[in-house]
């Protein structure tokens, strides 16, 4: 019986070791499973949201709007509180509707740093005229939607109706701003996140050409040619303008204003085209002739001119100095 007893006893102890040694073992395996799980459930995430990390603010923009994209671009900035600034100057210049109509539009969109870093906090939001505010921020909009895979150097016609450029040297910028985050997807159209607030050019392109000085010659043909108000009010167009050499021996008298006018406007190409859009070939000029232009590398010719700056902008225009006065083909 005694025997009996003891085995008995130790049965029952060896389950309880047995039992005591399983539960420890159970919180173990639950821990470990659940770091694991985790970890998992992270990577799961970084994949689901792709390259964002690189991004940078992508992810910020991202994330506070959401993956909704039931909201038009106004709602979508409203839901970002680093667009506060932007939405209040928006509302302040009447462009609220505008934005949140069918579009599409694509806004290059200045977080709340890049309005306090131009000296545009709240207080001078509101105090700014809305007509002028209006101005600014029209020239932060291009019309139709433009996906960052599409954005490339090159010049646009913003909704201001002057012209902007986008640069690709170290990194896309827009207007000289670093576009910081892209592809904020909303009902009628993209936000593209830009590092400054840009301006657009204040002159038109005879006032450019008068506050440089070096388009005397060139400024008193279009007087003769009575495209004065034409080179300031019309447009968009792109200039190959001679410099002051160019019109060395020239005698505006020798040529009536028709004939000025012709010439003049065998300079003219319509529309915006900054150096980055010049390729080798002939290009449609405002006379109805075709100018050709060659590429060779960093050395740019226009109809034989060489093309000696470029990208000077001005509020209807984009104009391009060349070296010499070219002459339309004879009909």
């Amino acid at each position: 019986m005694n025997k009996t007893l003891k085995l008995l006893v130790l049965f029952v102890l060896g389950a309880f070791i047995i039992a005591c040694g399983d539960d420890d073992d159970d919180p173990d395996t639950i821990d470990d499973v659940g770091v694991e799980n985790d970890a998992g459930d992270d990577a799961d995430v970084e994949e689901d949201t792709g390259g964002e990390d690189d991004a940078g603010e992508d992810t910020d923009v991202e994330d506070d709007t959401g993956d909704n994209n039931d909201l038009n671009i106004v709602e979508t900035a409203q839901a970002n509180e680093d667009f506060s600034l932007l939405v209040e100057a928006v509302v302040r210049a009447g462009l609220d509707d505008d934005l949140a109509a069918e579009g599409p539009f694509t806004v290059f969109a200045p977080t709340n740093a890049a309005f306090e870093a131009a000296d545009l906090d709240s207080e001078a939001i509101q105090a700014m005229d809305p007509v002028d505010l209006a101005a600014v921020l029209t020239y932060h909009v291009i019309d139709g939607e433009v996906l960052a895979a599409n954005v490339s150097a090159g010049a646009v016609a913003t909704l201001n109706g002057a012209p902007a450029l986008i640069e690709d040297a170290d990194g896309l910028t827009y207007a000289t701003a670093p576009i910081s985050a892209t592809d904020v997807i909303a009902t009628n159209g993209v936000i593209h996140v830009i590092d400054e607030v840009v301006f657009p050019p204040e002159l038109n392109a005879a006032e450019t050409a008068t506050q440089s000085g070096n388009f005397t010659g060139l400024l008193a043909a279009v007087a003769a040619a009575e495209l004065g108000e034409t080179v300031a009010t019309g447009g968009p167009f792109t200039v190959f303008a001679p410099a002051d050499p160019a019109f060395d021996g020239i005698n505006l008298d020798d040529y009536s204003t028709a004939e000025l006018a012709d010439i003049l406007t065998f300079h003219v190409v319509p529309g915006y085209v900054s150096s980055f859009d010049l390729v080798s070939g002939n290009v449609a000029t405002v006379n109805g002739a075709e100018a050709e232009v060659v590429v060779d590398g960093a050395t740019v010719t226009y109809e034989g001119a060489a093309v000696t700056s470029v990208n000077i902008l001005s509020s209807n225009a984009i104009i391009h100095v060349i070296d010499s006065v070219v002459l339309p083909p004879a009909e």
